[in-house]
């Protein structure tokens, strides 16, 4: 299994991961707001089959959203993994699992926001 890792620096970034057919990840890109705080947040994955593992370490003040997409083409729709929306950091490492439909590709984001200080 091969992995791939990708570092984003703000808050409510996206850190876009490809998940090709096969065993290999295939290309990560970084899309980043200008008014979010700084913080450092590695996405990292690995495919396996028809198993993704995707790991990150979280923040105690942050929110995390694990989003996948067939595509990353304009158009493309992100939708959030279930079970994995708005997961509140708590300082240390999540590792997930996600089963993929055979023959699928599927391409993965981590949307990153801060937690409301109301919360």
């Amino acid at each position: 299994m091969q992995c791939l890792s990708h570092i984003v620096k703000r808050a409510a970034a996206y850190a876009v991961c490809a998940v090709a057919l096969g065993a290999l990840a295939t290309g990560c890109a970084t899309q980043q707001p200008r008014t979010a705080p700084e913080i450092d947040t590695t996405l990292m994955m690995a495919r396996s089959g028809d198993k993704a593992t995707l790991q990150w370490n979280t923040r105690p003040d942050m929110l995390y959203t694990i989003m996948y997409a067939p595509h990353r083409k304009g158009g493309a729709v992100w939708k959030p993994l279930p079970s994995y929306t708005r997961v509140p950091g708590n300082g240390s490492t999540v590792t997930i699992t996600d089963n993929i439909p055979p023959n699928t590709p599927r391409h993965y984001r981590l949307h990153i926001e801060a937690l409301s200080p109301n919360r």
